[in-house]
């Protein structure tokens, strides 16, 4: 007889988007596996992370580049959460994590639109951003998990809070 909890597990779909350069896929293998790598190898394509567990909840996370974002009408970006990443130490970085953002949010044929989070890595603190409540913004470091926890619990709350 099957694990009468494992029938209350919810899975919920989460995508990672932002500028070049900006720590996506080393926050998804921060979130994954606990890992990171210093290494850079560019992401060419949609990846895919299936059942990754964050806290009591499972998640698939996609990790979208930017080309993917502006290119193509990927109507499959259909989400819970999208998860907007920019560097603070690069002036444009966040300007194009937001074009990149609006690309996206036009090609979901939703009627809710995602929760919105932003993620940002880099030394200047970062405030009063258009589009972000003050409590969706989060200062991460991937090399050392400062702000992972936090940015796993609050979306762990909002999911649970928002879609059960």
């Amino acid at each position: 007889e099957p694990d009468r909890e494992d029938e209350y597990i919810k899975k919920y779909k989460i995508i990672v988007i932002g500028d070049r350069k900006v720590g996506k896929s080393s926050l998804i293998k921060r979130l994954k596996s606990n890992e990171f790598s210093i290494q850079y190898i560019k992401t060419k394509t949609i990846e895919i992370y299936n059942s990754v567990m964050l806290g009591d909840i499972e998640v698939d996370i996609w990790d979208v580049p930017p080309n993917v974002c502006k290119y193509y009408n990927v109507t499959t970006l259909k989400s819970n959460v999208i998860l907007l990443m920019f560097d603070s130490d690069q002036k444009e970085s966040l300007e194009r994590g937001i074009h990149l953002y609006h690309s996206v949010r036009d090609k979901i044929y939703t009627d809710v639109l995602p929760e919105l989070w932003f993620v940002y890595r880099g030394k200047k603190t970062v405030n009063n951003i258009e589009y972000c409540h003050p409590d969706r913004l989060f200062h991460i470091d991937n090399m050392s998990r400062d702000g992972i926890f936090d940015l796993i619990y609050d979306i762990r709350c909002k999911l649970l809070k928002i879609f059960t």
